[in-house]
């Protein structure tokens, strides 16, 4: 034991003072009566003795001093060494005890430690408790030590050290030797206690948190605790479930599964696990994956730690599967024949797709297609051959580039429609590369996917002659206009296509109005059906090849006349009636 400013007694060389103090009071005297001796003689020592009693008594009193200064001495060493071995009794105490024990000072010095505090700390004595514990410069924020001598009350309190480890403090007020109030300390070292019981929380909060439920039961399957994810699966409160047995709350056919897995578990000390449905309390079935095991280190011996993950989903899913695997092998059969009649339609397609580039190809007409912005995107030879540019000159070109000026208009106009619409026809002009128009009979048509394919028939000859032809008309109708009488050309189904002026004129009508109707429908002849119905049969006859000639009363605009009408087919080089002449 050391206190600060004490002073370390009990050596060897004191226990010996009394012995020295007796000693040192015989040898005095016996060098007294000695050098009498030696001096006046042993008769002359005597005679002293009896003569002189003041010295004798001297001689006396300083032996007898000397013998009670070293019983004094002896008294004194033997009350010192039993405080020493109460001293050491004590600090052996201290010594053995399992906690930390320290004495501070209201300077917050540290003034005894015991063995343990030194081991726990090192030796900390006369220094401050603040810079030997936290390293610091000045006293705590949160310092209890003046409250605790103060107040003079305990306090208690965890601290954790700079190295990390963690101490149960308890300060409690101590009356000094001086009778000054100080303070003791004890701490003892819980770091692994800490440790464990951080570990147990992070334990709990795991279990508590975990997805899967987790129960444990006693020997005889009876719940005796249970974690929040059990309560949300069975929909039961932790009353309900608590002391009841685990299988009752299983679908009633599982039940004996669930037992016999609990006693294998039990006698076996080896783990099990199956599938069981759970029955909740709301009515619903949950398909559970149960996994039972012994639990070790437990008090109670026989008891089982059951885990519960909801397979439902997954079950549901299986099940989906299973269903998903015989539609996709209904399917794959379909899908089999589909596949089979896919690659014929593909032999067919491409056949097809063969006959129509070759069709393209060696098509007379021109074919181009374009996307939707009008971009030439293809061509075939005949487009090539007649506007006299290659395709690499049309490629990617807007089609516009072969347009007259109006043509372009017309494209402008008629590809809206196009768009709209799908399919449209209209005629165009070309300009080939040598500046040459073509007239073009175009057809229009999507394909679907944003694109569009022309088909261009050149009608230039058609076109030179259908202009011929009308010359010829004019010519005709002008030769019949100068005829005074009665003249017209009918189709063979006794439409009348042209008429003189002449004819016309005796109706008082507009020329529209009787070019296109029906022979006998006209106004000469809807006077009298029965005249309608002999024209009708007229013109039957002369479909027969026959020229009929009859006379018949007509009517014109100031009344009637009696006129011989002529109905003459025409043939063409086939032999074909192709319109009746009738004058």
């Amino acid at each position: 034991m050391r206190w600060e400013g004490g002073e370390e007694i009990g050596r060897p060389f004191q226990d010996l003072l009394p012995e020295l103090a007796i000693g040192l009071g015989i040898s005095l005297a016996a060098f007294y009566i000695t050098f009498e001796i030696m001096v006046n003689g042993l008769s002359g020592l005597v005679q002293i003795l009896t003569t002189e009693p003041i010295i004798s008594f001297f001689l006396l009193s300083v032996v007898s001093l000397f013998f009670l200064i070293g019983y004094l001495l002896r008294i004194q060493i033997r009350h010192e060494t039993e405080i020493r071995a109460i001293s050491d009794y004590y600090e052996r105490a201290l010594d053995s005890t399992e906690q930390g024990l320290a004495i501070i000072d209201r300077d917050f010095r540290i003034k005894f430690q015991n063995r343990i505090a030194l081991l726990s700390i090192g030796d900390a004595t006369g220094g401050r408790c603040y810079e030997i514990y936290f390293e610091r410069d000045k006293p705590c924020e949160d310092c209890r030590l003046e409250e605790v001598i103060g107040r003079r009350r305990c306090f208690r309190y965890l601290r954790e050290h700079q190295d990390g480890r963690i101490f149960e403090v308890t300060l409690a007020p101590f009356e000094d030797k001086d009778g000054s109030t100080v303070v003791l300390e004890t701490m003892k070292d819980v770091t692994e206690r800490e440790h464990a019981e951080a570990k147990l929380r992070e334990a709990a909060l795991i279990l508590k948190t975990m997805a899967e439920g987790v129960v444990i039961t006693d020997a005889h399957g009876r719940i005796r605790d249970m974690n929040d994810r059990v309560l949300t699966l069975s929909g039961y409160s932790r009353e309900e479930l608590a002391g009841e047995k685990l299988e009752s709350f299983f679908h009633e056919d599982d039940r004996k599964k669930l037992t016999s897995l609990l006693d294998s578990v039990i006698s076996g000390g080896k783990s099990e696990s199956s599938e069981l449905r759970m029955s909740c309390k709301d009515g619903r079935e949950l398909t559970l994956s149960v996994n039972l095991s012994p639990l070790e280190g437990n008090s109670n011996p026989g008891s089982v730690i059951v885990t519960l993950h909801d397979i439902t989903p997954l079950k549901m899913a299986e099940q989906e599967l299973m269903e998903q695997v015989i539609l996709a092998d209904q399917l794959n059969t379909e899908l089999a024949i589909q596949n089979e009649e896919l690659m014929v339609a593909q032999e067919m397609l491409e056949a097809s797709e063969r006959r129509f580039r070759t069709l393209v190809e060696h098509a007379p007409d021109m074919i181009q297609l374009i996307d939707e912005n009008g971009i030439i995107l293809q061509v075939n030879p005949a487009t090539v051959s007649c506007t006299g540019y290659s395709e690499e000159e049309l490629l990617g070109q807007p089609l516009t580039v072969l347009l007259t000026d109006e043509s372009k208009e017309i494209f402008y106009t008629e590809f809206l429609w196009l768009k709209e619409e799908g399919v449209h026809r209209a005629e165009i002009g070309f300009l080939s590369k040598g500046r040459r128009v073509i007239d073009l009979d175009c057809h229009c048509a999507s394909t679907g996917d944003g694109c569009f394919v022309l088909i261009q028939r050149d009608i230039s000859e058609r076109k030179r002659m259908e202009e011929e032809l009308e010359r010829s008309r004019n010519e005709l109708q002008r030769y019949l206009d100068h005829i005074l009488t009665f003249n017209g050309m009918l189709d063979p189904d006794g439409t009348l296509k042209m008429a003189n002026r002449t004819a016309v004129e005796s109706t008082g009508l507009p020329y529209d109005e009787i070019i296109g109707k029906h022979f006998a429908d006209i106004y000469w002849w809807s006077y009298d059906p029965m005249v309608q119905d002999r024209l009708r049969a007229n013109i039957r006859r002369a479909a027969s090849g026959e020229t009929v000639v009859w006379e018949e009363r007509v009517r014109v605009k100031d009344g009637f006349i009696i006129t011989q009408l002529t109905l003459r087919p025409v043939f063409d080089e086939n032999g074909e009636n192709i319109r009746y002449i009738v004058a």
